[in-house]
């Protein structure tokens, strides 16, 4: 192989090396920007806003995911309890469809009990009128056996007993119902009495409560005012003080004023052309201008008086000072110059006065403008003050209006409660007094009484007098329970001589006659012999 072939492959390799190189290199650096591209990108999502974007709409579409499926468990099990219960009660109605069931009565025990009453209240009324229709049927076609007569007269006489009696004891029980009642009442009225002089000592105690707090109160109420007085009174002063101060501060800026405009004034230089002139001039000038520091010192001086700005009084207090002191010494220089140097200074100081006293002007004029503001603000907080102290003032005043009003009512609601107490007391003695029956006899009383004496005397034996009925008798005087009779619920052995176990007089009280009227025996069926009519008393036992 020639030379040249062997460079050409050598050229070839190292090519081929420098591309293989080449290769390596770039897929090093590929691999390098693939694993740090992924590095950062991962650390850049995590500080981007779409990452969490990203992550809060996944949370969120898992949380309503997983919410879903609880309200569907939850809404299944309802629907499961719902359906379960729906199941055991449709179990239940066809168990009860299903059934034998018997005839239903509407009515109660309790009107099933007053309606066998009232047929059996109506079955003896029946009875009864049946036997006195038969008995006076009889009489009325004049049927004159004995044995019929006797028959009719004893069955009559029985029925006309048991009708009395049965009377007798239905007034009875009317007494002792009414009796009970009137217990009653009376213990109702007692109980409401004692209730309603318990509420009245609650009110007068609640009352007394009451005024005691609205005079707790109105005394606050007098303390707050007197305090607020003094405050108010403390205002005023203030108020005075403080206008008094922005008059002076007013005062204070007028004469600033007019010092001001005279010290501006131009001076006459033509006059001052030769050095004794000048020295002249210069000295007037520095008179003056003292003069003006002393007056804006005098201002100070007055003003730290009163200020609220203490220390830049103080500052420019000092200041001043020390341009007067600085004058002063000025001053004392003047008679030692030459006059160059005299025209020069007349110069110089003329610009420096007037450069100073525009500099004391304006500071004296801002702080005196300051304490003006200041003051005129302090005004306006005492008026607002004064203001609302006058508003509290007023509300105490109407708090405090409205308390005596409501202590004169109190007083005057206490001073009528023992006269409400007695009228209360005064009507439930009359109330006592009065029970459920009225003293006096209406006519419908009287008209019954009269009926029940008429039936009365008919059923009576006519050779026995009938004793005198009044109106005090039914129900109208009640008698002792050891003058009532004593009646069995049974009509079972029942001794039917009335006129011997009952009292002969409706008022108590036996007459001589009657007692020698009344058989001390007992007729019965076997011992009794044919009488004539109604002349006998006969008693079945």
């Amino acid at each position: 192989m020639s030379v040249r072939s062997h460079q050409i492959q050598a050229l070839f390799a190292r090519r081929r090396e420098i591309e293989h190189d080449r290769i390596e290199r770039t897929a090093a650096v590929n691999r390098y920007y693939d694993h740090w591209g992924k590095v950062t990108t991962r650390f850049e999502n995590w500080t981007k806003p779409e990452y969490y974007k990203n992550a809060e709409e996944q949370l969120k579409q898992r949380r309503e995911k997983r919410e879903k499926e609880m309200q569907q468990f939850e809404r299944r099990e309802r629907l499961r309890e719902l359906f379960d219960k729906e199941k055991i009660m449709y179990e239940r109605e066809m168990l009860e469809r299903n059934r034998p069931r018997s005839r239903k009565i509407a009515a109660t025990t309790e009107q099933l009990e007053k309606i066998e009453q009232s047929a059996k209240e109506r079955e003896n009324i029946k009875r009864k009128l049946d036997l006195e229709a038969k008995l006076y049927g009889r009489w009325r076609h004049g049927v004159d056996d004995d044995n019929i007569l006797f028959e009719s007269k004893s069955n009559n006489e029985t029925l006309a007993k048991l009708n009395w009696l049965d009377k007798k004891i239905e007034e009875q029980y009317d007494r002792e119902r009414e009796e009970a009642q009137s217990v009653e009442r009376n213990l109702r009225l007692q109980e409401e009495i004692s209730r309603t002089e318990q509420v009245q000592r609650e009110r007068q105690l609640i009352r007394e409560k009451e005024i005691k707090e609205i005079r707790e109160l109105q005394e606050k109420h007098m303390d707050e005012l007197k305090l607020r007085q003094a405050e108010a009174d403390g205002l005023k002063e203030a108020e005075k003080h403080l206008r008094i101060c922005l008059s002076d501060v007013d005062k204070e800026l007028e004469l600033l004023e007019e010092s001001c405009s005279l010290i501006m004034e131009s001076a006459d230089v033509s006059q001052a052309y030769n050095l004794k002139k000048i020295k002249i001039f210069i000295r007037k000038r520095s008179e003056s201008f003292c003069n003006q520091i002393k007056l804006c010192i005098s201002i100070l001086e007055r003003l730290s008086d009163y200020t609220t700005c203490a220390d830049n009084v103080n500052r420019l207090l000092n200041k001043y000072r020390g341009h007067l002191e600085a004058e002063t010494f000025n001053l004392s220089q003047v008679e030692a110059m030459y006059e160059s140097e005299a025209k020069y200074n007349m110069q110089r100081l003329e610009s420096l006065w007037q450069q100073q006293h525009l500099e004391r002007y304006h500071e004296l004029k801002q702080l005196l403008t300051e304490e003006r503001c200041t003051f005129a603000t302090r005004i306006n907080e005492n008026l607002q003050r004064q203001t609302d102290a006058y508003e509290v003032r007023s509300t105490h005043l109407t708090a405090l209006e409205n308390s005596n009003e409501k202590l004169k009512q109190l007083v005057a609601e206490e001073q009528q409660s023992p006269r409400s107490a007695l009228l209360v007391a005064n009507s439930s003695d009359t109330a006592i007094s009065l029970p459920g029956r009225g003293n006096g006899v209406d006519a419908g009383d009287q008209a019954s009484v009269a009926d029940d004496n008429v039936s009365i005397a008919q059923l009576m034996p006519s050779g026995i007098p009938s004793a005198p009925t009044s109106a005090t008798h039914f129900g109208r005087r009640r008698p002792m329970s050891s003058e009532l009779p004593k009646v069995t619920n049974s009509f079972t052995n029942l001794n039917l001589d009335v006129w011997k176990d009952l009292p002969a007089a409706r008022h108590g009280i036996d007459s001589p006659r009657l007692l020698t009227q009344r058989s001390p025996s007992v007729v019965t069926s076997e011992s009794a012999s044919r009488p004539k009519f109604a002349r006998k008393r006969i008693a079945w036992t």
